[in-house]
């Protein structure tokens, strides 16, 4: 039984999307991640997210369902410095988000491709006095 992990880092998300093409404009029009890598004959698009993680989105096909959206399932949870502030900038860029939920040590929200898969923003809270 090994002791130690056997990898280094999560190195990419994988969600699954319905049109490749149309979701790398929302990724990059809506959430301004860079795209780094896509390979149009397998449907694949990969954007870096800052800090060496990446999210890759993969085109299902034709013959492929997607799965159900809504908060079941694995979802990415992006860190942010200010939830409140990136919660109203994506509304302003036309992102259906949650309402802004904090949790001790933490305040986020949830959000929503065009293919209904979740994703999330966190930010960690400084601890209080004593």
């Amino acid at each position: 039984m090994p002791t130690s992990p056997l990898f280094s880092r999560i190195d990419t998300v994988t969600l699954r999307v319905r049109d490749r093409s149309a979701a790398i404009e929302w990724y990059r029009s809506r959430l301004g991640f860079q795209l780094v890598f896509q390979d149009p004959a397998n449907g694949v698009a990969v954007f870096n997210v800052g800090h060496g993680g990446s999210l890759t989105v993969w085109e299902l096909q034709p013959h492929e369902v997607s799965p159900a959206p809504g908060d079941a399932g694995t979802f990415p949870v992006f860190e942010t410095a200010d939830a409140m502030a990136q919660r109203h900038e994506l509304i302003a860029r036309g992102v259906n988000t949650s309402a802004l939920r904090e949790i001790p040590g933490v305040r986020g929200f949830s959000m929503w491709d065009l293919d209904g898969n979740r994703l999330d923003a966190w930010e960690i809270l400084e601890p209080g006095p004593g």
